[in-house]
């Protein structure tokens, strides 16, 4: 085994060897087992086959999260609609040179804010806001929160000539119209924190400074009551019931079916992920 100054060189030779043996689309595919046997050839005898195998399930398991693999009765292979346009072959061709090469991809991960720069892969949080927002899109309504803040917000509206009207504020670091709010200090309640960020954001330089209670007030919006999922699938008692339930107020509720609504199909989608969190053994 290498040693420590040059191991991670030895490591990135392993997972190097395994990105260029795993089947293009053009090729058979192979198993884990037989994609780590070419690697070995590549690597040597340093390593056991049994660690190879993993190495190799495990860099397939990663390279799923860019969808470039497929995977048929265990066996894989790169994926790409034709030869003339391997797009995933020439991705993976790409990422071994920086692998290979000790090279980061992206850059940035200590700059605020995902206001775009010239070079999308300079500016980290700008990947990282793309990845969240198809992680939203794809979990639903029940997905899990990447962090935990307490916060407040303003919530400010008028209506002129019919029409509802909400005040919102421009946040450059977030690259997106917000509602004006912030987080909550440790020593700072959310109805301190809504009225110091809302005096901050409509301050004006050089005028009198606004005042809670001679300016503006607020009315604090109470916590909503706890979603009661068993009010939208009815009275049942296991999972098995639960997602009978579901299946059956799925068809009337769809869509595209008569009576059926985006916001009632949001409701039972939402009662259905309770049910599992709280049932499931």
């Amino acid at each position: 085994m290498a040693d420590s100054a040059s191991e991670l060189d030895a490591y990135r030779d392993v997972v190097v060897g395994i990105l260029r043996s795993i089947p293009t689309h053009s090729q058979a595919p192979l198993t884990i087992d037989e994609i780590a046997r070419l690697v070995q050839r590549k690597v040597g005898e340093d390593y056991s086959p049994g660690s190879l195998q993993a190495m190799v399930g495990s860099t397939i398991a990663h390279l799923g999260a860019f969808g470039i693999v497929t995977e048929a009765a265990g066996r894989y292979r790169i994926r790409g609609p034709t030869s003339e346009h391997p797009i995933a072959e020439y991705f993976l061709k790409s990422w071994s040179w920086y692998v290979r090469t000790g090279r980061a991809l992206i850059d940035g991960w200590s700059r605020p804010g995902v206001a775009r720069s010239s070079h999308a892969l300079d500016s980290a949080v700008y990947l990282l806001s793309l990845m969240e927002r198809k992680r939203v899109r794809l979990a639903g309504i029940e997905v899990e929160a990447a962090r935990h803040q307490s916060v407040a917000f303003d919530l400010i509206k008028t209506r002129h000539e019919g029409k509802s009207y909400f005040l919102l504020e421009w946040d450059r670091t977030a690259d997106q119209y917000q509602l004006i709010g912030g987080h909550c200090t440790d020593d700072a309640d959310p109805e301190t924190t809504a009225i110091e960020e809302l005096i901050e954001e409509l301050d004006v330089p050089s005028e009198q400074r606004f005042e809670f209670g001679r300016d503006f007030g607020l009315d604090p919006e109470s916590n909503p009551a706890p979603f009661d999922w068993r009010s939208e699938l009815g009275p049942v008692r296991t999972l098995a019931e639960a997602e009978s339930a579901y299946r059956a107020k799925a068809k009337l509720r769809h869509p595209d079916s008569p009576g059926g609504s985006h916001e009632s199909m949001a409701r039972l989608n939402q009662a259905i992920a309770r049910a599992r969190l709280e049932l499931q053994t």
